[in-house]
């Protein structure tokens, strides 16, 4: 039994070695396998903080490039704001003219940048600004600007070195710079204009970090010179003498404040062909001004007149005067006129109408004077005005008149009825120096000469200084400053040429000083006229690109 028994045992130490070489054997393979797996991992985080570390400098990066473009897009925005604040403060001639900072570019052909009539901005080799407009170009520092100083001192260009202020208060640096500028529309209303600038954010050693490019479209429109955009124009600048070409020679016209010549398209002030001895109490214009249209016969009368002659000789007199009530056609009436007492046209109805206010309308072809007699023209003080539609000429002499017998300039309307002149006169009024018309004459297609009147010659009055009325003189050095009257034309003529008549020594223009609110009052808001300039009045489109 004792035998078994220590085989037994022996087989059990036997196992239990071999189960202590497993054991061990196993321990060994598991750790071996470990290794790879924490060399796998740790790798795989190394991976995945690089990318996140690469993703986070993109970020950051990424960030940084935005906060540059929006840098660069705030100084473009700036530049932008500094323009515009500068063309309509100082340089509001510049919104109607065009600039390109390098002169190789091209303006969009849709704009009138390519026009004859538009200049630029007379920097970087850009052309002088221009308009065919009259101009209220100002003063700087007491001397008067003209269009080759216009543009002097304007920025359009700055460096931006803020310390802060910015996008996100954080400190900028860069600048600013104008592009173009293309104007769209004309000069008598505006249009708008397209203002390109470009933005640029730089580092300390001026290396680009980024750019903004913004085309900001503004609406711009034409206004009264030194007033508000909805204001009529000022008084002082009406025109008194309006024409396309003016010889002045010695005729003065005379007035305070409103004294104003036009000549529309005259280049210099020498165009006038002014003589020593002519006097011009107001300023001289150069350019167009935007004007009403010429009041026309209204339409819903005509059927009830007849266009006539009014030509006399001998000692004719003709008389109009209306009956005081409204619609009611009625003939001029003529005294010495052989075998009549009124003057009616061969059509066989009256020249002459009154509308619902009572206001008088004559359609009449020409009036030729040249008895000894005179055409007198009655408006009951004003309450029934007298518009005279002229179709052809009017002519008087030194012994035969048109006279407004009781009432203002603004109570007699002389209006010629051609208006498609393009430059070329179609109609004469010849005036003499014997006599006071006070009229407003609008006849575009004109051609007005004040003729001399030998030992016959009328002479203006005007208000001394000590309240006094004298007789003005132009060879004198009397002081004349106050209200002027009595002129050869007591009002004002917007005509199509004036001429000087060699024979006269002086035609006289005296210009009622409240003749502009007086018109305005009698014919509307439109015939307050004047030179004009320009506003930047809004935004219409904004973009921007890199």
């Amino acid at each position: 039994m004792q035998p078994k028994s220590k085989k037994r045992n022996a087989e059990k130490k036997s196992q239990h070695s071999i189960s202590s070489i497993k054991l061990r054997f196993a321990s060994q393979s598991e750790r071996g396998f470990a290794l790879p797996i924490v060399l796998i991992v740790g790798l795989f985080m190394l991976i995945s903080g690089f990318t996140l570390s690469m993703q986070t400098f993109r970020s950051l990066s990424t960030a940084r490039k935005g906060t540059h473009q929006q840098q660069a897009q705030y100084i473009a925005e700036t530049g932008i704001a500094e323009i515009i604040e500068q063309l309509n403060s100082n340089y509001r001639y510049l919104m109607v003219n065009c600039y390109k900072r390098n002169q190789d570019a091209i303006f969009d052909p849709l704009s009138i940048c390519g026009s004859r009539d538009i200049g630029g901005w007379g920097q970087n080799e850009s052309p002088l600004p221009r308009t065919p407009m009259a101009a209220c170009l100002g003063n700087n520092n007491g001397n008067e600007r003209n269009f080759s100083n216009y543009s002097e001192n304007i920025i359009l260009e700055q460096e931006i070195g803020q310390a802060n202020g910015g996008v996100d208060n954080k400190s900028i640096k860069g600048k600013w710079q104008l592009e173009t500028y293309s104007f769209y529309g004309n000069h008598a209303n505006g249009g708008k204009g397209i203002i390109q600038v470009r933005g640029t954010r730089t580092n300390r050693d001026n290396q680009v970090l980024a750019t903004s490019v913004i085309n900001k479209t503004i609406l711009i429109k034409s206004k009264p010179c030194s007033r508000r955009l909805l204001d009529e124009f000022d008084p002082n600048h009406f025109p008194s003498l309006l024409a396309r070409t003016i010889d002045i020679g010695s005729d003065d016209v005379i007035g305070k404040n409103t004294a104003n010549v036009y000549c529309t398209s005259c280049a210099s002030n020498e165009d006038i062909n002014r003589s020593r001895d002519s006097v011009i109490q107001g300023k001289i214009n150069l350019g167009m001004v935007k004007l009403p249209d010429v009041p026309q016969f209204p339409a819903e009368l005509k059927e009830f007149v007849s266009l006539g002659n009014i030509e006399t000789e001998g000692e004719e007199s003709v008389e109009i005067k209306s009956p005081n009530a409204a619609l009611t056609a009625f003939d001029p009436i003529c005294d010495g006129c052989e075998g009549t007492t009124h003057i009616r046209p061969a059509a066989g109805k009256p020249m002459c109408i009154t509308d619902k206010q009572k206001q008088v309308h004559c359609l009449i072809n020409n009036i030729n004077l040249q008895g000894s007699e005179n055409l007198s023209i009655q408006t009951d003080q004003g309450v029934r005005p007298v518009f005279i539609y002229l179709e052809g000429n009017l002519t008087t002499n030194s012994n035969s008149h048109m006279i407004n017998q009781d009432g203002n300039a603004n109570d007699l309307i002389i209006s010629g009825t051609s208006t498609g002149c393009m430059g070329n006169t179609t109609q004469t009024i010849q005036l003499t120096g014997s006599n006071t018309l006070k009229a407003f004459i609008f006849a575009p297609c004109a051609s007005l000469q004040i003729n001399a009147a030998p030992n016959l010659e009328n002479t203006a009055e005007c208000l001394t200084r000590q309240e006094q009325f004298v007789a003005f003189d132009n060879q004198s050095n009397r002081d004349h400053d106050g209200e002027c009257k009595s002129g050869d034309l007591d009002g004002a003529a917007w005509i199509g040429e004036w001429v000087s008549d060699p024979l006269n020594s002086s035609g006289e223009l005296t210009v009622p000083s409240n003749l502009s609110e007086q018109l305005v009052e009698r014919l509307g808001p439109s015939f307050s006229v004047g030179p004009s300039d320009y506003v930047a009045v809004g935004t219409i489109d904004w973009t921007t690109s890199r």
